[in-house]
């Protein structure tokens, strides 16, 4: 099997670009921003946020697939599967090799997850 971008290249069209769907900047001064910016949402996370919309996941009638990284140590993967399971018809998948921040630790694995057709 052949691999292009991190992904086995049977997964992704011939002209695709799958990088191209992030704005990603690598400039050091704009990076340090972002990286600043995420650690000020990290910080301001409260569990109290979660708690209050979850008596309203059963309504969500959108499909729902839910990315989780399988080596979470923030919020263990026993979390993904309670909100699975709060969602009528949610999947999750779990992405191996990943902790919290799967968009910053696997990238290649949303945009695969994109690509592929419902389970």
């Amino acid at each position: 099997m052949s691999v292009r971008n991190g992904m086995p290249a049977a997964e992704l069209p011939e002209d695709s670009q799958p990088f191209g769907l992030f704005q990603l900047s690598f400039e050091p001064d704009q990076l340090c921003g972002q990286v600043i910016q995420r650690d000020r949402q990290i910080a301001q996370f409260d569990q109290r946020y979660t708690d209050e919309i979850e008596p309203h996941l059963g309504n969500v009638r959108a499909p729902m697939l839910i990315l989780w990284g399988e080596q979470d140590q923030w919020l263990p993967i026993a979390h993904g599967h309670k909100l699975a399971s709060l969602i009528p018809g949610a999947r999750l998948r779990t992405i191996p090799g990943s902790g919290h921040l799967v968009h910053e630790d696997a990238p290649e694995a949303i945009v695969a997850a994109l690509l592929t057709p419902a389970d």
